[in-house]
């Protein structure tokens, strides 16, 4: 059975993208550590650098309220919120 798939976009000003980018990556190898994480990739648009995507499969909604919760992405929360323009961010579960 699969798990959650969450899709996380963030738009960040333009002139901290680079800041934005070494931020989220170093979000990539705790998380992927994590109990039931299972796929999580960060994209960059290839027509807008300054907008990112976050691609994340958790293996129970659980994992994925723990992820939340995490340290890393609290300390990491604190940066973001300093070039983030916009964030939109859905979850899925798999209907078929």
């Amino acid at each position: 059975m699969r798990g959650i798939k969450l899709v996380a976009i963030f738009r960040v000003k333009m002139e901290c993208v680079e800041e934005a980018k070494a931020v989220f990556e170093a979000l990539i190898e705790p998380t992927r550590k994590e109990k039931g994480c299972i796929e999580y990739e960060l994209f960059q648009d290839e027509s807008d650098p300054a907008s990112f995507a976050f691609i994340e499969e958790w293996a129970t909604a659980e994992d994925l309220a723990n992820h939340r919760k995490s340290e890393h992405l609290m300390r990491a929360r604190e940066n973001m919120n300093s070039f983030t323009v916009e964030k939109i961010s859905s979850t899925y579960s798999l209907i078929k």
